[in-house]
């Protein structure tokens, strides 16, 4: 509580402010501060300022800022800060007071977000290796519809090596997202197509 018996709101330590293009001619300031919440790094405030003023922000023009991915983008730089400059006593390049708060006690702040803002870098790491192998079995997957090799499918897509493919695909299927009987599904369906051939033969 402060003096005059107000809440005080959560301590602010990161402020981003990036201009976002959204024609040739126009473009879209943004500005907004993150803050410890309930446990987790939230956005606490957020300013969108058109370029040029003078034009104002329609429905269409606020469906094209990818405000998720320019927060997210600012969490990561933010535990990077943290995770380098927690510890320090000389401030990161650029840090500038926010709200009236010495380095010493931004340092502080940097210490209590560190282990959240771990435990959300995980998490996130985490949901992109799912996205990564759903990816992986959509190539797969369509390179086998059309009777091609889904392991060159899948190198090749994702610049990997034979074996790093492989190493995907079989993740792919530990995961679910391909059929675990699959590899071996084909390895009997060839060998039954052999011993047919030879019985021909």
């Amino acid at each position: 509580m402060t003096d005059n018996g107000y809440q005080t709101g959560p301590r602010i330590f990161y402020r981003s402010i990036q201009k976002i293009k959204l024609t040739r001619t126009r473009s879209i300031v943004v500005r907004f501060d993150l803050a410890l919440v309930g446990g987790r790094v939230e956005c606490v405030s957020l300013g969108l300022e058109p370029r040029p003023s003078s034009r104002g922000l329609g429905t269409a023009d606020l469906r094209s800022i990818p405000l998720q991915t320019i927060v997210g983008d600012a969490r990561v730089d933010l535990y990077e800060k943290a995770r380098l400059y927690a510890q320090s006593d000389e401030p990161f390049p650029g840090w500038q007071p926010l709200e009236g708060l010495t380095w010493s006690e931004t340092r502080d702040g940097l210490r209590e977000l560190l282990p959240v803002l771990r435990s959300e870098s995980k998490r996130r790491a985490r949901r992109g290796a799912r996205v990564d192998l759903a990816q992986v079995a959509s190539v797969y997957e369509a390179a086998q519809r059309q009777g091609l090799s889904a392991v060159s499918a899948v190198e090749q897509a994702f610049e990997l090596t034979p074996s790093g493919a492989k190493k995907r695909i079989r993740r792919a299927r530990e995961e679910g997202f391909l059929e675990a009987t699959t590899g071996r599904t084909l390895r009997s369906a060839t060998k039954r197509t052999n011993r047919m051939k030879g019985a021909k033969g």
